[in-house]
Parts: structure tokens; C-alpha cells; sequence
């Protein structure tokens, strides 16, 4: 339902952008369509339980359009498997919402609202710019979901320093709203000099017993080879109060 209403939203303002438009104002803005497969073939070696298969481990599909000036709109599939236990789970192919969202960007100030990236993780995943060969360490040990609905706000102060605000549902893209609690999260990111990155973050997930996320950046780009390094902690692991990660 919640998606329905993103996507219908979407729709609205991209016929309100143009039925605002003066009659002499014909720019015509381009989409994009994009995809992404992950494939492999592995060989096992293990003489007692050896599997030999072909795997597609994941596809992204989607479409972005600049809709005027400031607004643009982007929708991405997300083709994979379920995260479950069953044996089977690899074998199965769901395909969710990854992204559909509008976003506003002026000057220095960016806004969006929908399903969309969040930003815990993506400053490091920008910096390395390469596919992890396992997932990065709030992912996999589930401390925040990479993608979520909601609303965010950045603004860039200078070249230097920048900072985001995004208050989100808390349960992930492939999980609707099912309660009244919001995670809101507040991140800083500061470049001193141009190869340099520093990135604090901070997460709370409202609940009787809230949640709450701190973690800390620094990577340093000399080309072809980076070297970075993460801290990262969880207050009160899924509401279970001192609980810690």
C-alpha cells in the first residue's frame, strides 16, 4: 500500500511539473534505464560434500528521469532471494521495491521522500567504489537496512563538510510499516583535503526500549589503493535492552 502511494505520488508531481511549465518552455529531460547481474559458477573442493553449480545471486533494474529543474524520479527492482533459513531459500526469486522515490536538488540543498538508499553505510561504500566481495559490516550483522521508506534532508556547507538527516520506517525495504515506531538517523561527513574522508553517524529507533546506532569513518584514497577503517555500535540489539553490538 505504502509503495502504491510513493509510485501515485511520483506520478502527481511529475503531471503537476508539467502542466506548470510555461507553453514555451518545451526542455525535454531523459531518462535512463540501468541493470545490474550478479552471476558466478563455483566449484566446491570439499571431497565429502563437493556441489558444482551456476548461481544468480542478484539483478537490479531501474529507471531515473529528471522531471524539471530541481525534481527527478527513479524507480529500481530488486530480483534475489529471500533472507530466510530454508534450504531452499537460494532457490527462490522475489522481486522488491528497491527505490521509488522523488527527489528535490538545489544549490546545496537535497531532499527526497519514498523508498530510497539509506545512508548509514554509503558514504564507505562510495569511497572503496567497488562491489564488497562480502558485505560491509552493518549489513551483514543487520544494524540498519540498506534501503527504507521514509524522508531525507542534506545539505552541503561547503566542499568540506556536509550533513543528512533521515527519519525512515526502521524495517527495511522488503518489510512494510507494521507499528508506530520511526528510526531517525543524523550523519556528518568531512573531507579536510580532497583524498581524505571522515564520517560520523548516529541512529535511534524509537521503541520502549530504543535503539541506538553510533558509528565512525575514516578512509584515506591514494588511487589505486585505499586504506579505511570502521567503528561501529548498536545500543539495545532489536529493542532487547543491553543487548550490544
Amino acid at each position: 500500500m505504502k509503495i502504491r502511494n510513493t509510485l501515485l505520488f511520483i506520478l502527481s508531481m511529475y503531471t503537476m511539473t508539467a502542466i506548470g511549465q510555461n507553453p514555451g518552455e518545451t526542455k525535454e529531460y531523459q531518462g535512463k534505464v540501468s541493470g545490474k547481474i550478479y552471476s558466478n559458477f563455483n566449484y566446491g573442493l570439499n571431497a565429502e560434500n563437493r556441489s558444482t553449480a551456476f548461481e544468480l545471486q542478484r539483478a537490479y533494474f531501474g529507471y531515473e528521469r529528471q522531471l524539471s529543474e530541481h525534481f527527478f524520479a527513479n524507480v529500481k527492482l530488486d530480483v534475489g532471494s529471500p533472507d530466510d533459513i530454508s534450504e531452499f531459500s537460494k532457490l527462490r526469486r522475489y522481486a522488491f521495491f528497491k527505490n521509488a522515490g522523488l527527489k528535490y536538488r538545489n544549490g546545496n540543498i537535497t531532499a527526497w521522500g519514498g523508498l530510497f538508499d539509506m545512508l548509514q553505510y554509503k558514504v564507505q561504500e562510495n569511497f572503496w567504489g567497488y562491489r564488497y566481495l562480502y558485505k560491509s559490516y552493518m549489513d551483514e550483522y543487520k544494524i540498519g537496512p540498506s534501503a527504507d521508506l521514509g524522508a531525507g534532508f542534506a545539505y552541503k556547507f561547503s566542499d568540506k563538510f556536509s550533513s543528512d538527516l533521515v527519519i525512515s520506517n526502521g524495517e527495511g525495504y522488503s518489510s512494510p510499516q507494521r507499528d508506530e515506531t520511526f528510526k531517525t538517523g543524523l550523519g556528518l561527513s568531512y573531507m579536510p583535503v580532497e583524498k581524505l574522508t571522515f564520517r560520523l553517524y548516529y541512529a535511534i529507533f524509537t521503541e520502549e526500549i530504543p535503539q541506538m546506532t553510533i558509528s565512525g569513518f575514516a578512509g584515506y584514497n591514494l588511487g589505486d589503493f585505499r586504506i579505511g577503517g570502521e567503528y561501529n555500535l548498536q545500543h539495545n540489539y532489536k529493542f532487547n535492552r543491553n543487548r550490544n553490538r
